[in-house]
């Protein structure tokens, strides 16, 4: 009940990594410089953030994300929202940098 963002290792070699992620509130802005990214969303609603667009997504949409798209999830639902990412390839131990909104 602690945790904003849990992440769960499901599969993992060199052409792609899936994992499982829930989201209790939102994921901070950032972007991946080593991977393509396919986001099924399988529980949850709530809004997507995808460079300077936000558009709503619920369970059962399938959002793409480009590398070095500036992304984040945002949770609108009561319970946390739940969903199984592929990364292609598999990302390295830098693969993820944090974006700082700019105003």
């Amino acid at each position: 009940p602690n945790e904003n963002i849990k992440v769960v290792p499901l599969f993992r070699n060199a052409r792609s990594s899936n994992i499982l992620v829930q989201v209790r509130d939102r994921e901070p802005l950032h972007r991946h410089v080593d991977s393509d990214i396919t986001v099924f969303l399988l529980r949850g609603e709530g809004e997507m953030r995808l460079d300077k667009e936000t558009r709503p997504v619920r369970a059962g949409d399938v959002i793409h994300i480009g590398r070095g798209a500036i992304h984040a999830y945002i949770n609108r639902g009561p319970e946390p929202a739940a969903a199984l990412v592929v990364y292609s390839p598999a990302p390295g131990p830098k693969d993820r940098v944090l974006v700082e909104e700019k105003k």
